[in-house]
């Protein structure tokens, strides 16, 4: 599948093997850590928020209300995954 590749990130699409569409795998732009989008994630976000997910690093998409000192990893930096395009693209300047 395809990656694409701005600021330092990386975004890449995976099977996990659980019936479903590919999820996108994104790593930060500031620190490389990896959060997982699935792919009804992502149908959602391009339906309902313009394709744009705000993320913060090392914080990830399963637990919105999770600390980030609890997550161990990531500077929290948060940044613009763009799932309007295609391939999606990363925006760490927010």
């Amino acid at each position: 599948m395809g990656d694409s590749r701005q600021s330092g990130a990386t975004v890449r699409r995976v099977r996990l093997g659980d019936g479903q569409p590919p999820a996108y795998l994104i790593t930060s732009p500031c620190c490389g850590v990896p959060t997982l989008i699935q792919a009804w994630m992502a149908d959602y976000v391009r339906a309902n928020r313009a394709g744009h997910l705000r993320v913060a690093c090392g914080h990830g998409t399963g637990d919105p209300l999770l600390a980030q000192h609890a997550a161990g990893r990531g500077c929290g930096r948060r940044f613009l995954i763009r799932l309007d395009q295609d391939p999606p693209t990363v925006d760490g300047s927010s």
